[in-house]
């Protein structure tokens, strides 16, 4: 989704998510052309997150960047795309 989409999908203003790609709080698009990137779920999950912690909690915006840049980091034997069911969560599996 471009831009405008990613604005009408989450709610949150173009000025605000191209502020939010400015202070690093919200990873890059992919660029399509020189004027043009491409946004996905994680880009309307991560400004999800970031208008909670804001507009829930009130959390300033250099806190929202510190847990935002923990979230992000690697972690040492951690490989992201090799999730197991239960990971993130003590080794059990939510019951439903």
């Amino acid at each position: 989704m471009n831009l405008q989409a990613l604005s009408a999908a989450t709610g949150v203003t173009v000025p605000s998510i191209k502020y939010c790609l400015r202070e690093g709080l919200l990873h890059r698009g992919v660029k399509k052309n020189a004027t043009t990137a491409v946004y996905d779920d994680t880009h309307r999950a991560r400004l999800d997150l970031i208008q909670a912690l804001r507009q829930i909690v009130g959390t300033p915006v250099g806190e929202i960047r510190r847990l935002t840049t923990l979230i992000d980091a690697p972690r040492p034997g951690h490989r992201h795309h090799e999730r197991r069911p239960g990971a993130g969560c003590g080794g059990r599996v939510p019951r439903r």
